[in-house]
């Protein structure tokens, strides 16, 4: 009889019992455990992610136990922004086309393709499931850690582009494969693939020179939706596979804020929002009933902790929450730098000390773990720098709202909802985002993080044909502001710079 040791967010233990061959989700019931699964098991919303000792990151639901193993639960904030994200999507019916006729065992893919992280969903068409998500670093960063630098690379580089495109491809492929050998399927099996992602990461994607993205007027090679086959991506896929790449904005407004967009449903009391997806670039849109703007903001890579002295992605042993009590760790494990949240926590718990000065001035470096609590055996540090690199980040961000309000004559107060999509945007303490003026004080109650929005819209168009309505309608009625020719976004940014 297998037995589960079952470790919560707190870090306290308990020891359960299974019968081979059983359910996982049902054994993780029986016992009194509640995960989040709004689809009751059917395995098609996605939501019951758990991580095991012995497959990592599972749904539980499809997940059968045969042995001892491990079960770590998701936290409640984690539980919270799936529950939001499920009540804030729009729901459609599996019509995903004629390519699933390919294959005896037909399976689609949707990728979010982020500067930062790449996520994939595979979905069985057959059984109008998705059966697994995998997630993983952007090779790219090997070129630099946001856009800019990687069109530079493309610029200074013979053969640039072409390097870029095989290893987001190859990385791409090798997730496709590991797939592929554990579920006993071919490469013909994948009839269908939608990607989603900045424009930037697109072009790389269809190898299209992104050059003109970097200079103004910032014209990208193509925005219109783009179609291709399997064989013409070299995609381990079904030679014939249609893949789809879904439209963009503008060189700075990609995809994954149209896909993100037209993904959401908002309640009905809700007439007025933001939407706002926090990355290497601040992309922001603002739909009220007579208006859909959108900007984006060259926020940098500050968000997602790179160009921070101690910063890392946020995996397993970064820093993600702080408070005056302490820090928090992703998977509770030893300390190994600080991630995009952990950075504004530590921050604004600084400036309520004092040690930090509204201007942004840290007189020395200030040690958020001593290096014999690091799992590295180094200490983790801010320093002056970093803090620099967050205030020019959420100056960024607070002035483009502020250009998007001013252009739809409306006042902060009028504000709805403000969502909060991506890795960033979901883990932040909305109280530290108010304390260093990166949201106004005004959205407290109005914040709603609804998850990888982006990657949701990706899959939503490869499961239904239907949703291509609702994406160019959304098109239709998005209007573009470019805050480098606005005349009142320098004297915004500047006023934002203050805490």
């Amino acid at each position: 009889m297998p037995r589960l040791k079952i470790t919560s967010e707190t870090g306290s233990q308990r020891l359960i019992n299974a019968e081979t061959g059983e359910n996982l989700l049902d054994v993780l019931t029986r016992n009194g455990i509640k995960i989040y699964a709004p689809c009751g098991g059917n395995g098609t919303c996605g939501k019951c992610r758990i991580w095991t000792g012995e497959q990592g990151t599972v749904f539980a639901c499809q997940t059968t136990v045969t042995k001892d193993d491990e079960i770590l639960l998701p936290s409640a904030l984690e539980a919270s922004i799936l529950d939001f994200q499920h009540r804030h999507t729009h729901k459609y019916p599996v019509s995903p086309g004629a390519s699933v006729q390919l294959s005896g065992s037909p399976f689609g893919l949707a990728v979010d393709i982020g500067t930062t992280t790449i996520v994939l969903y595979f979905f069985d068409f057959r059984r109008e499931s998705l059966v697994h998500i995998s997630s993983i670093l952007n090779p790219q960063q090997n070129y630099g850690a946001d856009v800019i630098s990687r069109i530079n690379h493309c610029i200074q580089h013979s053969g640039g582009l072409e390097t870029l495109h095989i290893d987001l491809l190859r990385a791409i492929n090798h997730q496709i494969r590991d797939f592929l050998t554990e579920h006993g399927l071919e490469e013909k099996d994948i009839v269908k693939v939608t990607f989603t992602g900045n424009t930037t990461m697109l072009h790389f994607l269809l190898k299209e020179d992104p050059r003109s993205i970097a200079f103004a007027p910032y014209q990208p090679r193509f925005t219109d939706e783009q179609h291709r086959c399997g064989a013409d991506l070299g995609l381990a896929s079904n030679e014939r596979a249609f893949v789809k790449v879904l439209p963009s904005i503008s060189g700075y407004v990609g995809a994954d804020i149209v896909a993100g967009l037209a993904a959401l449903k908002p309640e009905d009391h809700i007439q007025t929002y933001l939407y706002i997806d926090l990355g290497t670039n601040g992309e922001l849109a603002l739909v009220s009933p007579g208006k859909l703007l959108c900007c984006a903001t060259a926020a940098g890579p500050a968000f997602e902790a790179a160009n921070i002295s101690c910063g890392m992605p946020a995996v397993k042993g970064a820093i993600s929450g702080y408070t005056q009590a302490g820090y928090q760790t992703i998977a509770d494990a030893p300390p190994l730098g600080l991630c995009g949240s952990g950075l504004l926590d530590v921050i604004s718990v600084l400036l309520d000390a004092g040690t930090i000065s509204l201007d942004g001035e840290l007189e020395q470096e200030f040690v958020i773990a001593p290096a014999a609590d690091s799992g590295s055996g180094e200490a983790i540090r801010l320093t002056p720098a970093d803090v620099r690199e967050l205030q020019l980040a959420k100056a960024a961000v607070a002035a483009g709202i502020q250009i998007l309000l001013k252009s739809a004559g409306i006042d902060a107060k009028e504000v709805d909802a403000v969502y909060l999509a991506g890795g960033f945007g979901n883990y932040i303490r909305k109280e530290s985002a108010i304390r260093t003026g990166l949201l106004d004080d005004s959205y407290r109650e109005k914040i709603i993080p609804i998850g990888n929005a982006s990657g949701t819209g990706a899959l939503i168009a490869l499961k239904s044909e239907d949703f291509d309505s609702r994406v160019m309608q959304l098109l239709e009625k998005m209007e573009y502001i470019e805050l480098s020719s606005d005349p009142d976004f320098v004297t915004e940014y500047a006023m934002k710079m203050f805490f």
